[in-house]
């Protein structure tokens, strides 16, 4: 026989079940919310994380030309703008020239 404390527990842990599955709910329109929510993986903001970073970035950086100072190519090639055939003649230069010297260790290295 059920006594009047058993029965007040069976009473409790129905009334429990109900919030239990109300909480499933929300946590999945939450998850399906979230999905929607996501942001494009490279956007405009890609690596820029913090209002800070957007400002400077958008507000002066973009606007400034890539300097890159370890290209390997001979300054009077960037300067007079020089148009290569194709990538290979960038990365293991042409007659006239060497290329970069740690590609030509890469390929001697593989064989």
């Amino acid at each position: 026989m059920a006594t009047a404390k058993t029965t007040a527990k069976t009473t409790k842990t129905a009334a429990k079940k109900p919030a239990a599955k109300k909480t499933a709910a929300k946590t999945t329109k939450t998850a399906v919310k979230a999905e929607t929510n996501v942001k494009a993986f490279m956007d405009q903001d890609f690596l820029l994380d913090t209002e800070t970073a957007k400002i400077l970035y958008h507000e002066h950086a973009e606007k400034m030309p890539i300097i890159d100072y370890h290209c390997h190519l001979q300054p009077k090639e960037i300067y007079e703008d020089k148009k290569f055939r194709n990538l290979a003649e960038v990365w293991l230069g042409a007659g006239d020239r060497y290329g970069d010297h740690y590609k030509w260790r890469a390929l001697r290295a593989r064989g």
